[in-house]
């Protein structure tokens, strides 16, 4: 796993790490398995460290939507799931993981476009 130490963003730490596999993520999600974000340790550390970023992402997806951040969460795949603390935080980085690969998909084919 890439030390966290070295990013200020979980989006910094995306780029360095899952942006070559942004296609994947997003069409198939973090269940699928991804380095970095697989055994609950890993998003774990990372939710800690970037809490702030994500439920600022959340707030934002939240209010574009018109609703307010918990109907939000309760949208996403395998929030019914959720029994524990780990498993909430995993949650939360793998929406923020799996909306970064979105949003590089869209820049990409964009980019495509423009050529």
């Amino acid at each position: 796993m890439t030390d966290l130490k070295n990013y200020n963003t979980l989006e910094g730490w995306f780029d360095d790490n899952l942006k070559e596999q942004a296609e994947d993520i997003a069409n198939h999600g973090c269940v699928n398995g991804f380095s970095g974000v697989i055994y609950y340790s890993e998003p774990v550390s990372k939710y800690d460290k970037y809490q702030e970023e994500i439920w600022n992402s959340l707030y934002e997806d939240a209010d574009e939507q018109g609703i307010n951040i918990l109907e939000l969460i309760a949208t996403f795949n395998g929030a019914k799931d959720v029994g524990s603390n780990d498993q909430f935080k995993n949650l939360m980085v793998w929406y923020y993981i799996e909306k970064l690969a979105r949003n590089q998909v869209l820049f990409q084919e964009a980019l495509a476009a423009n050529w």
